[in-house]
């Protein structure tokens, strides 16, 4: 997809839970904010992980959005969901301190309290060896 072609597919949703961004052609959410005080992003990560008993990606965004009571129980569900593929997830609340980076494959790996600006990129080596579960 060219920038162009993104923003003419993309559609920003108000649901009783909060407000979410999807993309025609993709079953989910890409990016959401809960009325219960947090946001998460998914920036794609391409690695060889499957497991296909898991919940994919986008569906599983959707239910932490639609269900999670605040920060700390999305924290909970993100940590204990059984995904089907790899991504970096990128979890913020309204308090300073709540502010988590995860890592999803073979592990979930997690950053939490980042005291400096994040930035997620799609290259897993930039986070690999700082992230702890």
């Amino acid at each position: 997809f060219y920038p162009e072609q993104i923003r003419k597919n993309t559609e920003i949703k108000e649901h009783y839970w909060g407000k979410s961004v999807s993309v025609f052609g993709m079953v989910g959410v890409v990016t959401g904010i809960s009325n219960k005080g947090f946001s998460l992003i998914v920036n794609a990560l391409p690695s060889p992980y499957h497991n296909w008993n898991g919940s994919p990606v986008l569906f599983g965004v959707r239910r932490i959005l639609q269900t999670a009571k605040n920060y700390s129980d999305a924290v909970n569900l993100i940590q204990n969901e059984s995904w089907m593929s790899s991504a970096l997830l990128t979890l913020v609340g309204k308090e300073k301190k709540q502010i988590s980076v995860f890592e999803i494959g073979e592990e979930n790996k997690k950053r939490e309290n980042l005291k400096y600006p994040v930035v997620v990129t799609n290259e897993s080596e930039q986070t690999q060896g700082y992230c702890g579960r």
